[in-house]
């Protein structure tokens, strides 16, 4: 089984409970608006900073679009160190929480399947 959410704790928990071995995958629209969100009101770095961290995170060859473990590990460590330099109060957030997410929930569960096709066809 697989299942999609934004993230919702309540929901989260639900399907993780009731659903163990599903894969979950998360809406990168909604992981985009948290983090948007998070950039603006909570840190507070002005648009045009925000936009490349975006495209770092979410454009074509940001992290959630990476084509290989080696590409999403490569694109990552571009990112923290741009992070760490220019924007430190992202650093933790990013680090602890966003990236970790966008591995298991987005990357991974997306690739595991691409190769699932593969060995059925």
């Amino acid at each position: 089984m697989e299942f999609g959410s934004d993230d919702e704790k309540a929901t989260t928990k639900a399907i993780e409970h009731v659903f163990a071995s599903a894969t979950r995958y998360l809406c990168t629209k909604h992981l985009k608006d948290n983090v948007r969100h998070y950039l603006q009101n909570k840190i507070g770095i002005v648009k045009g900073e925000r936009d490349a961290i975006m495209a770092k995170i979410f454009g074509t060859g940001g992290i959630a679009n990476a084509n290989t473990t080696i590409d999403f590990d490569s694109h990552s460590e571009d990112l923290e160190t741009i992070i760490n330099e220019q924007h430190p109060t992202f650093a933790p957030y990013c680090i602890s929480n966003l990236k970790p997410r966008l591995k298991k929930y987005v990357f991974e569960p997306s690739h595991n399947n691409i190769e699932r096709r593969r060995v059925h066809q």
